[in-house]
């Protein structure tokens, strides 16, 4: 596991950890939350896990990714084998990011565990991700509270998820 939690890395940081992700063969577990990464250090992270083939559980926690961010990283799960925990609370992904992790959701299979706990992604993100959970079913934590999600779009998550595993709520 590399711990670089609340290290202010900075541009130059975030572009060197994301060019030595994509050639990285022993780092299975990375927790980079709280670094305003913004959404430039979502993109460059999003491409370096379009090539690594080791990291398995990544902590982007509070980085303020954004809708750019989060989308770019949709599109990385669409085609990464190996990331099964992605956290992404506190990011800011917007109704656009959760829509695109919906989306994403729906191809990949690795990924069993996923948070994200305060995005504000709206009822437009809270329908797809219910339809991509109908398809998906390797996802087995899923946290999503604080996203102001109506009663019936929780009901409709809560309908698809069925008696899966850890949900942390709806």
């Amino acid at each position: 596991m590399l711990r670089l939690n609340s290290c202010g890395l900075g541009e130059g940081g975030r572009r060197a950890l994301a060019e030595a992700l994509r050639l990285d063969t022993t780092v299975t577990s990375l927790d980079l939350c709280v670094n305003d990464l913004g959404e430039g250090g979502g993109r460059a992270l999003a491409e370096a896990l379009r090539l690594n083939t080791t990291l398995a559980s990544l902590d982007l926690a509070n980085n303020h990714v954004g809708e750019g961010g989060g989308r770019a990283l949709a599109e990385a799960l669409r085609l990464n084998t190996t990331l099964t925990s992605l956290n992404l609370d506190w990011n800011g992904l917007g109704e656009g990011g959760g829509r695109a992790l919906a989306d994403a959701l729906r191809l990949n299979t690795p990924l069993a565990s996923l948070d994200l706990c305060d995005n504000r992604l709206g009822e437009g993100a809270g329908r797809a991700l219910a339809e991509a959970l109908r398809l998906n079913t390797t996802i087995m934590s899923l946290d999503l509270r604080e996203n102001g999600l109506r009663v019936e779009i929780r009901s409709a998550l809560e309908e698809a998820w069925g008696d899966r595993g850890e949900s942390k709520g709806f």
